[in-house]
């Protein structure tokens, strides 16, 4: 086109707007036009459900005096994280009053404190005993992350000597409790194991980046877990000490930073999918089948079984979709 200058893009001035530090949550790389690609997910935040559990106003009548009354109240804020606190108070003391005029101050020359979760050296924690007792030589935490608000839903897997030999029917079992009954109706099952630490100071949880090596000690976890029949005694001994070395870091302190959790990642599982996709068909055949055997030249019992045969397998048809929808919606 006339009137047009081809420009070196090496001769332009550059914008002095500098690039994300490597390492920093996401990077550019040079002389490309991608958008910026950031190397983990934001970290995210217990969810706190408040919930006052005791309020409680008395008023006194005092001769002479208008009737004195006071009010007190707790309100108590759950974690769903297991290696947090279980529950943080709140307290809150109504002022004394008489007569709609406030007399707490010559009761008590201490005024109503609010105890907050930042004042943490007035703050009254009702912690709950540690889940992980003196007793055990490891633990596991299992995660499952929502991806409706990216809160994972925990449960603590502890492991004493006597479960040494049992640990993965321990896991199996915990992974049931997380998903509930989704896990006998859902089409997706356990895909993959990742790891996620838990910084108890700053309540957030944070997915990690791992190498190839901690990548290939997932997966065989992951397929011990998933072999049938179970591992061996001497197998479930040997992940039992991997779990208190890797993720425990040697440790039974379940507030330990150092330490990892495990995240449970669900997948579409092709073997459920076949069972619901088959189980109709064959159930259909099987029922054509049997029906058409009580005569097989007459036209209209053919007729009759194989069309109760096909309403069969168009229900067997929904009820598959049913459940692959509502796998979807329910693991989220």
């Amino acid at each position: 086109m006339a009137g047009v200058e081809n420009v070196d893009p090496a001769n332009l001035p550059q914008s002095g707007i500098p690039r994300p530090p490597l390492g920093g949550g996401g990077q550019l790389p040079p002389k490309t036009t991608a958008p910026i690609s950031f190397l983990r997910p934001a970290p995210t935040f217990h969810e706190s459900e408040e919930k006052k559990i005791l309020q409680m106003r008395a008023s006194v009548e005092i001769p002479g005096v208008a009737s004195a009354s006071a009010g007190w109240e707790r309100t108590v804020s759950g974690k769903r994280c297991m290696r947090c606190p279980k529950f943080t108070s709140t307290t809150f003391s109504q002022p004394v009053t008489a007569g709609g005029v406030d007399i707490s101050a010559s009761i008590s020359p201490a005024p109503p404190t609010l105890y907050s979760r930042d004042n943490t050296t007035n703050r009254l924690p009702l912690v709950s005993p540690s889940p992980v007792p003196s007793d055990a030589t490891a633990y596991l935490v299992l995660g499952i992350f929502s991806a409706v608000d990216c809160q994972p839903r925990e449960r603590v897997v502890v492991i004493r000597p006597k479960d040494e030999e049992r640990l993965f029917l321990k896991v199996r079992l915990a992974t049931l409790r997380l998903r509930g009954a989704s896990y006998f109706f859902s089409l997706k099952s356990v895909k993959a194991f990742r790891l996620y630490r838990c910084m108890t100071s700053t309540g957030s949880h944070q997915q990690l980046e791992i190498d190839n090596a901690a990548l290939a000690d997932l997966r065989q976890f992951k397929a011990a877990y998933k072999k049938q029949p179970w591992p061996s005694a001497a197998v479930n001994e040997k992940w039992t000490q991997w779990v208190f070395d890797c993720l425990d870091n040697r440790s039974l302190d379940i507030m330990d930073e150092a330490a990892y959790s495990l995240e449970i990642v669900l997948g579409w599982s092709p073997s459920r999918i076949a069972i619901a996709v088959l189980s109709p068909v064959l159930l259909s055949l099987a029922v054509g089948l049997w029906f058409n055997s009580r005569d097989w030249t007459d036209l209209a019992t053919i007729q009759t079984a194989w069309g109760v045969a096909s309403y069969i397998a168009t229900a067997g048809g929904l009820v598959a979709a049913v459940l692959g929808i509502i796998s979807g919606l329910a693991d989220n």
